[in-house]
């Protein structure tokens, strides 16, 4: 009888676990995943037109759950930008008043690159913030031709229990071109438009 108990238990543990082990993926869908949170670059890329141009730069999230605060670094290479103003964003002041504080802008964090370090949180007695929007926006100014990357680190999100929401982070880019003036703009045509004849010249030759 204690043989036949005992299968009988081993089996209802087997089956159990194999149901459970079925049912988790299926939680975790209706729990959410909390590294589908994105804290990224936006746009992720753009293009200038000139250098002396000033453009802005976004650092969004999306899909975060009751964010309360949060801190970042952005690095960008200095030799073809230079950073003007911060301002924080929408998101998160959204919901109530907040600490924002900028510890660190500057172009000159080495030779080649600057930096800006700042972080942000809520300060009354209120639940996170959830969804998606900016967190903060960026103005930069071209200083010269090039392709450079807007790269995010040590970017760190808690919750009102200053407990750590996992995520990911998107890098962005942006290029810096130079603008085609009337003169160039012709002469590009002039060139298309002899690469056209010579091009029909030769086919007609054979």
């Amino acid at each position: 009888m204690i043989r036949v108990f005992h299968f009988r238990l081993g089996r209802v543990f087997k089956y159990s676990t194999l149901a459970l082990l079925w049912i988790l993926p299926f939680v975790a869908v209706i729990r959410g995943d909390p590294a589908s949170t994105l804290v990224f670059v936006d746009p992720s890329s753009q293009t200038v037109d000139a250098v002396g141009d000033s453009f802005i730069v976004n650092v969004s999230i999306a899909d975060v759950s009751n964010l309360y605060g949060y801190e970042l670094k952005l690095y960008y290479n200095s030799t073809l930008v230079n950073g003007t103003s911060v301002a924080e964003g929408s998101f998160l002041r959204g919901d109530g008043s907040t600490f924002w504080n900028v510890v660190n802008f500057t172009d000159h964090y080495n030779s080649t690159e600057g930096v800006l370090f700042f972080f942000d949180l809520l300060t009354m007695n209120v639940s996170g913030v959830t969804g998606g929007g900016v967190l903060a926006s960026i103005t930069f100014k071209s200083v010269a031709l090039g392709n450079c990357l807007v790269h995010l680190e040590g970017v760190k999100l808690s919750d009102p229990d200053s407990s750590e929401i996992s995520h990911t982070d998107l890098d962005g880019t942006f290029t810096v071109i130079p603008e085609l003036t009337p003169i160039a703009l012709f002469s590009v045509l002039i060139i298309v438009s002899l690469f056209g004849i010579l091009l029909g010249k030769r086919v007609r030759a054979r």
